[in-house]
């Protein structure tokens, strides 16, 4: 009978199990990212197949589109992001303090204070 809990069948099985690290280790890739997700859900078949295709990718290959702007563009995007954020901060310390801002059919803001 075969036995589960010899050193060779768990060495074996550890090493199948890391793969996808071991894979990301050698091709330079997100060795991190794919040793904690390949630890939190490589035990699903899912989780260790995308792990072992992801260890495979070329980290320096943009698949976001980012490359393709100009740097300009890309300051724009950043600049409207941090206004974004900045507009839902002020926003949320208005509703702190007690004001309401309601936005009209014009696009302009209004306070009120209860």
């Amino acid at each position: 009978m075969f036995d589960f809990l010899t050193p060779k069948f768990i060495t074996i099985f550890t090493i199948i199990y890391f793969l996808p690290t071991l894979i990301s280790f050698f091709f330079k890739s997100r060795t991190l990212a794919i040793f904690i997700f390949n630890l939190l859900f490589g035990w699903t078949i899912w989780g260790w197949i995308s792990m072992f295709v992801e260890a495979f990718m070329d980290p320096s290959v943009d698949r976001y589109g980012f490359d393709q702007l100009s740097e300009e563009e890309f300051n724009e995007l950043i600049d409207e992001k941090n206004a974004e954020e900045e507009e839902r901060r002020n926003r949320k310390r208005m509703r702190k303090n007690g004001y309401w801002l309601l936005t009209t059919q014009r696009g302009t803001d209004s306070l009120i204070h209860p």
